[in-house]
């Protein structure tokens, strides 16, 4: 069952990863290349009073440039002659910038300006995906780029080189070259909903489905941050300033995973774990908001969040070594999920730092790591889930299993008289005026059948009664077997005249049984009674009642017997 279960979870987040693939390139089927220019090759740079010629972005020679010194506040000038654009309609330039201001001109036009003012001021300048509308007469004409310089972190487009085009096929392409990172982000994004949505409705208030919210909460977080570290936030919102979407999901990522940790192991030392992890989540949720407030921003205190996150795997390795052999199998898979995603943060930010300081060149790997540990971690908590839910099920049959055997008759399958009692003394408590009505049946010679053809055709005769009187009653009220020969049916309202009608289907049914049965004579002794014929009317005395009048017509019945004999 493990085995099916980790197979079943592997093949359905493939088949939503794929499905979302292949829904992206169905949207986008019309391949974008041939209208957009790529603006990769024949820069000139200016920076810090040198001029620097063929420049080639893609390469990351801009960062090269900007290696020895990026001082905040210094500025890069990117110039290059604009190709022939007189076929596209409206010229749109792309490119997407990191931590810095800019000014963008067209000869001597400046047409687009972005947050000098506020980056002059000292304010913290995030990213932005850029798309700037040019005049429809550019072609040939001189594009400057100025590039207002906002500290270590600042450079360039360092993934996705300066494009032109029409908008919508900027777009289109941006998404063909990051259809794995969309797809595997808004995956994350979904099926952390519905797991969600799954979790509160399955609630109860057990540790096992708080880490289901928290796990949750985290994957919408993560595939939020991959898409806003990808660059590809226009597919959720417009924004000037990723500041406000990327860091503040990465800041976060910290205390729901602190959370998350904490419902998957029990740590052996709670006061201190408590209070330590208690100080991490505080300093974090006060960055978050002085940054809200503009007091100290989030892009600023990386250091903060790293030095968080490795805090937080160095402490799921520790559980791992240590706690690893008392858990149980869903434990263990999630925290080996959460080690893994944590890691890949961490590495991630290793990474960052290893690319602003030039010592390994810009691609996509950083991307595809931080992807690949979502995947990972939302496929081992389906795991988890299907195990969880598999193992639900068999309790919730277990319990059923053993509530029928609480409740019901074994032999016949109909109520036994501890649950018949019960629906009676609740009805009776509930409905004090109501006229109800209880009928007592006792099933004429089992004794005799039981002697002559054994007790398996004594239970053959209760078995088809039983069936007789649940397709007979069952639909007006509530039958059941006390023990032995005798049977009940409590109607909570029925008119005396339907009842009558009732018994004689009953005894139509017997009669036309006995034809077709020569060992056993099927027939019944029965009586009933109203709660407005006792003094109190009880369940109990109303049955008394009832059962009296039972006897009454048996006796009848054993006097008629003996003189056909």
């Amino acid at each position: 069952m493990k085995r099916r279960s980790v197979i079943l979870a592997a093949v359905l987040c493939g088949l939503i990863i794929i499905v979302l693939t292949l829904a992206f390139n169905f949207v986008f089927a019309e391949n974008p290349d041939r209208n957009v220019i790529e603006l990769e090759e024949g820069w000139e740079a200016n920076y810090d009073g040198k001029t620097y010629e063929d420049v080639s972005i893609i390469q990351n020679e801009v960062t090269e440039i900007l290696e020895n010194d990026v001082s905040r506040g210094k500025i890069l000038i990117l110039r290059r002659t604009l190709p022939d654009v007189t076929e596209i309609e409206f010229p749109t330039l792309q490119f997407k910038s990191e931590h810095c201001a800019y000014k963008v001109y067209v000869g001597n036009e400046r047409i687009k300006e972005y947050k000098v003012d506020e980056f002059l001021s000292g304010e913290s300048i995030g990213s932005a995906d850029n798309y700037i509308l040019l005049p429809t007469d550019c072609s040939g004409k001189t594009l400057t780029i100025m590039i207002y310089t906002g500290g270590e972190e600042t450079y360039l487009n360092p993934c996705q080189h300066p494009m032109l085009g029409e908008r919508i096929d900027l777009e289109k392409y941006i998404i063909h070259k990051n259809i794995i990172i969309i797809s595997i982000s808004c995956f994350l994004v979904m099926f952390g909903i519905v797991f969600a949505i799954l979790t509160i409705l399955l609630w109860n208030p057990t540790r096992i489905l708080a880490g289901q919210i928290f796990a949750s909460i985290l994957m919408v977080d993560y595939g939020i941050y991959i898409l806003y570290y990808s660059g590809v936030t226009f597919l959720i919102m417009p924004y000037s300033n990723a500041v406000n979407g990327e860091f503040i999901s990465m800041f976060l990522y910290i205390p729901i995973a602190l959370c998350l940790l904490y419902t998957i192991v029990s740590p052996t030392k709670r006061y201190p774990t408590f209070i330590t992890a208690s100080v991490i989540v505080s300093v974090i949720t006060v960055f978050i908001v002085l940054h809200l407030m503009g007091i100290v921003y989030l892009d600023r205190v990386q250091s903060i969040f790293y030095a968080a996150a490795t805090y937080l795997v160095v402490k799921i390795i520790y559980y791992c070594i240590w706690q690893m052999k008392r858990l149980e199998l869903v434990p263990r898979l999630q925290l080996l999920a959460l080690l893994g995603m944590s890691l890949c943060m961490v590495l991630n930010g290793i990474m960052q730092q290893l690319i602003t300081k030039n010592i390994v060149s810009m691609g996509t790997l950083n991307y595809y790591l931080l992807a690949a540990g979502g995947t990972v971690f939302a496929m081992l908590y389906l795991v988890t889930y299907l195990y969880y839910m598999t193992e639900s099920y068999a309790q919730q049959a277990e319990y059923d299993y053993l509530a029928y055997l609480a409740y019901a008759d074994s032999l016949t399958g109909l109520s036994n008289r501890f649950r018949c009692e019960k629906i009676m003394s609740d009805f009776v408590y509930e409905h004090p005026e109501a006229d109800f009505c209880i009928m007592s049946i006792d099933v004429n010679d089992l004794k005799k059948v039981n002697d002559t053809f054994g007790h398996l055709a004594g239970d053959e005769y209760l078995v088809n009664f039983a069936r007789i009187l649940k397709s007979r009653f069952g639909e007006y009220g509530e039958c059941g077997r006390f023990g032995g020969d005798e049977f009940v049916v409590f109607f909570r309202r029925i008119e005396e005249n339907a009842l009558k009608d009732l018994i004689k289907d009953m005894e139509t049914e017997l009669a036309y049984h006995n034809l077709y049965d020569d060992k056993i004579k099927y027939s019944v002794s029965y009586g009933y009674a109203y709660s407005h014929e006792v003094r109190i009317p009880s369940h109990k005395n109303v049955y008394m009642m009832a059962d009296s009048r039972m006897y009454q017509q048996k006796r009848e019945y054993h006097k008629l017997d003996k003189k056909e004999d």
